[in-house]
């Protein structure tokens, strides 16, 4: 009989929670993905370990009698994770792999080498799903994600929907924001809202807008779809619709995108403006995670080497960006 540590967590996160929804937010994995693993135990142990109704989740006799050894392993395995990542000079970063080149995050890292020079730094790329799920685990000590942070509940009823919600974090995961960068309209020049310092929202009536796809999260994502298409929009989603490739695309085919900032600079500026949105005030950020309970010693330092960066550079992020977007008559976003 082999069973997974994995597996067990599972069975006792449902166990406390008795909710499929609130014990999969818990452990950062979908309720799909718990069911499955709460149905592979009781097949290796045939025997139901929950009575499922419509309106509740109860524990059955089986559960109840074997709870108590899963809770000591889960503890013992806890524990013996903190006991490796307490005795080792590593730290393990989880990011994602479209993070590359963005300049507070290399700026930081080259930090990291400079402050912590006896710090091994090992960088795992995944989405952040995984990251977050990585986190909980302890198989990585530190998250570098973009972000964007939202009461727990809503965290909670958004990882209940597979692959929706790749910037929605939970707010109350320890964290330190490196940068942020406001939710703008990237415009080929030649467009005609080109012409606006601000977007007007009378001025989007009937010009199509390229659209982050709901895979970013919904919370997110419907806040500025509703604006845009309270303005008389035709909001476009197209088959690529993550926000690196909207900043190709509206180089290509000279739409205007919605844009999170992250990226563009990363690409010839190629005749295309950033532009506020009347009514959008949304913001994401590129913030270092870290996991809970008591860090080891390479976490510490690179945690207040990320205080320190933050501290020394709270207005990097949008002079670094204003400097990259600079258009015409000398004019950015600045502000």
């Amino acid at each position: 009989m082999h069973i997974e540590i994995r597996t067990v967590q599972c069975f006792v996160a449902l166990a406390e929670k008795l909710n499929f929804s609130i014990a999969a937010s818990s452990l950062n994995m979908t309720q799909p993905t718990l069911s499955a693993q709460i149905k592979r135990l009781e097949d290796v142990i045939g025997s139901p370990l929950f009575v499922r109704t419509t309106r509740k989740v109860e524990m059955s006799e089986m559960g109840q009698e074997i709870l108590p050894a899963a809770i000591r392993l889960v503890d013992a395995q806890r524990d013996f994770q903190t006991a490796l990542r307490s005795s080792r000079s590593t730290a393990h970063i989880g990011t994602p792999f479209y993070t590359t080149g963005i300049p507070e995050k290399e700026n930081l890292l080259r930090q990291f080498e400079v402050e912590c020079p006896g710090t091994e730094l090992d960088l795992k790329y995944a989405f952040k799903q995984q990251i977050l799920s990585m986190i909980d685990s302890h198989t990585i000590d530190l998250a570098l994600l973009i972000s964007f942070p939202v009461e727990r509940a809503e965290f909670n009823r958004e990882q209940s929907q597979v692959d929706r919600s790749e910037i929605i974090v939970p707010d109350d995961l320890p964290r330190i924001t490196l940068a942020t960068r406001p939710v703008l309209m990237a415009v080929p020049k030649e467009h005609p809202l080109a012409q606006y310092d601000g977007i007007p929202l009378h001025a989007l009536q009937g010009h199509e807008i390229g659209m982050l796809d709901a895979k970013h999260g919904e919370f997110f994502t419907k806040q500025i779809q509703s604006v845009l298409e309270s303005g008389g929009a035709h909001v476009h989603v197209p088959l690529e619709a993550h926000a690196l490739a909207l900043e190709l695309y509206v180089r290509e085919r000279r739409v205007p995108v919605i844009s999170l900032g992250w990226f563009g600079q990363q690409l010839d500026v190629g005749n295309i403006l950033y532009k506020k949105i009347e009514g959008i005030s949304l913001w994401t950020e590129l913030a270092l995670f870290r996991a809970r309970g008591t860090p080891n010693s390479a976490t510490q330092r690179l945690w207040k080497a990320a205080e320190r960066f933050a501290a020394r550079n709270p207005e990097f992020a949008r002079a670094n960006f204003a400097a990259a977007i600079q258009v015409e008559h000398g004019h950015s976003y600045a502000s």
